[in-house]
């Protein structure tokens, strides 16, 4: 049982508190960056975990840092009560799925209102404004985001108690933004409500043909309640870098060009012979910028002109 609330010892002694007397006292309490605390219990029967930031339930398939140094502390995480190397499986109290999840719906009520992941933002578009007729992938692909982003998200859009248009409303946005590859992570994400049934869930799932509603909805709700993505995480598929090089074909090309002596060709380059060079000598890309910028400043600077020329087409092959 994860309570990550990082500013109120109060508060987050409160929830330990009502962990202890809904889920039994465990011996084995974790403390990394006070007074954020993990209480470690046992399960009859593995479940998924239950993921209602600042709260959390890790569980089936997940895992948390028990002995290390905290990268926020520089100081060893702590066993305030005993060490979990020193404990044996029996003194740990063993929880229900039902336990977890009617600790978690006491514990999100002591929370404050600003911390309360009760309710979704409502700033984004509604059912009402979603097509009924299904829609080819492939119009909406500025919808789109990647399965590691999507998934990081979800972590941060708790589904503990969600409303049904809620619930309704991240189904189709994960659906806009993955396709049907996104239907395990709905079902995954559906599963941790207490409320779910698999069978609904996937018939919501085929009933869905979002046409403005995808990735964008899912980062700001995710975002809304914390999150921050990493750097690493590649949030629109189109920005997935490519196998080959940006400028492959201008360096190509590039290397086909006859090497040029400047000491033997030096007579021959009109820029090194004063003032009196006529700009429009120069042609192609950069002969079109040049132009441009004499042809509309107010007072034309032919030198300086031929600068930002090449500034820009730096930046650009840049």
């Amino acid at each position: 049982m994860d309570i990550d609330i990082f500013d109120d010892t109060t508060l987050s002694e409160q929830i330990q508190k009502l962990a202890f007397a809904v889920l039994g006292e465990t011996p084995a309490i974790r403390i990394g960056r006070h007074p954020k605390r993990m209480l470690v219990y046992r399960t009859s029967t593995p479940f998924k975990g239950i993921k209602a930031h600042p709260l959390e339930v890790l569980c089936q398939g997940q895992q948390f840092v028990a002995y290390a140094i905290h990268p926020g502390t520089g100081q060893p995480y702590e066993w305030p009560a005993r060490s979990l190397a020193d404990l044996t499986m029996a003194d740990l109290p063993v929880i229900t799925e039902a336990q977890a999840h009617a600790f978690i719906e006491q514990a999100l009520a002591l929370l404050p209102e600003d911390l309360r992941p009760v309710r979704l933002d409502h700033a984004q578009p509604s059912m009402s404004e979603q097509t009924t007729e299904a829609v080819p992938l492939q119009s909406i692909r500025d919808l789109r985001g990647t399965p590691e982003a999507i998934q990081d998200a979800l972590r941060y859009i708790v589904n503990a108690d969600l409303p049904y248009d809620d619930w309704i409303r991240v189904g189709m946005a994960i659906k806009g933004a993955l396709g049907e590859s996104g239907a395990r992570l709905f079902a995954d994400w559906s599963a941790t409500s207490a409320k779910n049934v698999p069978a609904a869930t996937e018939r919501a799932w085929a009933s869905f043909h979002p046409t403005v509603i995808g990735a964008g909805t899912i980062y700001h709700l995710a975002q809304k309640h914390g999150w921050r993505p990493d750097a690493v995480i590649t949030l629109n598929p189109a920005n997935r870098p490519t196998d080959s090089h940006p400028a492959a074909e201008l360096l190509r090309k590039m290397q086909q060009l006859p090497t040029l002596d400047v000491v033997t060709q030096r007579e021959k380059l009109p820029f090194l012979d004063g003032p009196a060079w006529n700009v429009t000598d120069i042609d192609g890309v950069m002969g079109l910028l040049v132009s441009y910028m004499m042809a509309t400043a107010t007072r034309p600077q032919p030198i300086l002109a031929i600068g930002n020329a090449l500034c820009a087409l730096g930046a650009i092959m840049g």
